[in-house]
């Protein structure tokens, strides 16, 4: 099935040409012939548009297919976008023979090889045939129709809007104040959105910039972006040179030289969201130190309105990695929902790849359920109804929680697993969650999963699998399918399945 997934999303690669035919010239000279020829010799700056008609599988069943994917060329590699989100854009290497009016795209990426056959029947259009080995012989056929048109090759992206770059400083030098400057060793963090930009000089010191921008493509590979600060009025300029579609090398200058740095950068996708008004509260940022552990992590809680006066008991949302989606609060608030929400930091960077794997969670959730969330109990009204609410490494965490559910009463009430990690459950969680099974057949939870193909969505239909296998009573289980990003997914999945809990 992982075969399958890699084909049908990586897959509608290239461009089948099918079909023969040479020139019609009444000289039969193999040059003559040539000068008729529809193929192109070379794919250089190229862009192929593929409209699938049908695909067949291994087993022989074809169905019909309205799948869109675009290749565009270089000389030696090719990029494809799926234009409804059911894969990530990717880059391929690739050899091509052109004879006659056939074209022939052969790409091959670890044990996995693509054939693309194209047949023209003009020098901008034709039919394709895609055909796809897997290293076990595994086949899939693609089948449709293509058109073609002549664009520079180009790694930059068609606009920056909702997209954050991640500039790892490497070589910094400042006389700007700390909390304005490149750190070396620090990322640097530049979020565009429609009308602005947001910058986060370092993690140390998570304080956000306000600026304006424009961009200025240089060239294919390079992009230049420049504004103003908000506050300080600093001119900067940022140059980022791609290497791939989301990676490079960067230089910002900011203040016209008073702040100098270099490094590589990548990029992410995000989600915005609207933080323009709330009528509910943060109670303010706040910390635990656990025993377990021995690690301090900070968390913030939101409280509904009304809360102050309205005497109820409320249910408690519990958000890890919420140094990023604590803001999930504004979402939840636009419900008009009555609840409380958790926002739980990592902690020390990259903490959660301890706390949130098989081998940490254990610990980590004697930290949950042993110290943070008793003391949240005894400090507000809460009626026990508990949902838990992990995006990727944190729905990994969550498959461990379901796996270790008291037989009886359940701790969660509720699980959000986003785009979950899903691929790094181990056997001693299946172990687990097996003899918990056996136990009891009764697990009164709701269980709500998120995907996408272009993430973790194969280990999340697999996991919903195994789950619905065992039969559980008083079991309720959804999955959904969302076709952006893995970096988007946290406020988009987390925004619909919200209202299916409460």
């Amino acid at each position: 099935m992982l075969k399958r997934l890699i084909p049908f999303l990586f897959v509608s690669l290239l461009v089948g040409c099918g079909g023969g035919g040479g020139g019609t010239s009444s000289e039969p000279t193999s040059s003559s012939a040539a000068s008729e020829s529809l193929a192109p010799q070379v794919l250089k700056n190229t862009k192929i548009t593929l409209d699938e008609t049908s695909i067949t599988f291994a087993t022989g069943v074809r169905e019909t297919s309205t799948d869109n994917t675009v290749l565009h060329f270089d000389t030696t590699q090719f990029t494809v976008k799926a234009s409804d989100g059911r894969t990530l854009p990717t880059i391929y290497g690739y050899g091509y023979v052109a004879t006659g009016n056939l074209g022939t795209v052969m790409s091959v990426r670890g044990g996995d090889s693509y054939r693309f056959d194209l047949t023209f029947t003009d020098k901008k259009s034709g039919t394709f045939k895609e055909t796809y080995t897997g290293f076990d012989g595994v086949l899939l056929l693609r089948e449709g129709n293509f058109t073609v048109q002549d664009e520079p090759f180009s790694f930059l992206p068609e606009n920056i809007v909702n997209n954050r770059y991640l500039l790892n400083v490497k070589t910094a030098t400042s006389t700007l104040s700390a909390d304005e400057s490149p750190i070396v060793g620090e990322r640097f963090e530049m979020t565009f959105f429609k009308d602005n930009l947001v910058v986060r000089p370092s993690d140390l010191l998570p304080k956000e910039v306000q600026a304006s921008y424009s961009i200025t493509p240089v060239d294919g590979s390079t992009l230049e972006i420049n504004g103003v600060y908000s506050n300080a009025k600093h001119p900067y300029k940022l140059t980022a040179r791609f290497d791939s579609l989301t990676t490079g090398t960067f230089t910002l200058n900011i203040g016209e030289g008073k702040a100098v740095a270099t490094g590589d950068f990548n990029t992410i996708k995000i989600t915005p969201i609207d933080r323009s008004s709330m009528k509910g509260r943060f109670v303010g940022a706040t910390s635990i130190t656990s025993t377990n552990t021995k690690i301090t992590y900070p968390y913030n809680v939101y409280l509904p309105p009304g809360y102050q006066t309205s005497g109820k008991n409320y249910p408690v949302i519990y958000v890890t990695d919420g140094q990023w989606y604590w803001d999930f609060a504004y979402l939840l608030e636009k419900k008009s929902k009555d609840f409380i929400m958790v926002s739980i930091e990592q902690g020390p960077r990259d903490r959660r790849m301890i706390d949130f794997l098989p081998d940490g969670a254990p610990l980590y959730t004697k930290v949950l359920k042993e110290e943070l969330i008793p003391l949240i109990e005894s400090t507000y009204r809460t009626n026990l109804e508990r949902t838990f609410v992990g995006v990727s490494a944190g729905g990994l965490l969550g498959a461990y929680l379901l796996s270790v559910e008291p037989v009886g009463v359940p701790y969660f009430k509720n699980y959000m697993l986003i785009d979950g990690a899903l691929f790094a459950v181990t056997s001693d969680i299946i172990n687990a969650e097996g003899l918990r099974f056996r136990l009891n057949n009764s697990l009164a939870v709701n269980l709500l999963l998120a995907g996408t193909p272009q993430g973790n969505g194969w280990f999340v239909n697999d996991f919903e699998r195994r789950y619905k296998s065992r039969s559980y009573s008083n079991f309720q289980l959804f999955n959904k399918e969302f076709r952006v990003t893995h970096d988007e997914m946290g406020p988009l999945a987390f925004d619909d399945l919200i209202e299916r809990v409460y």
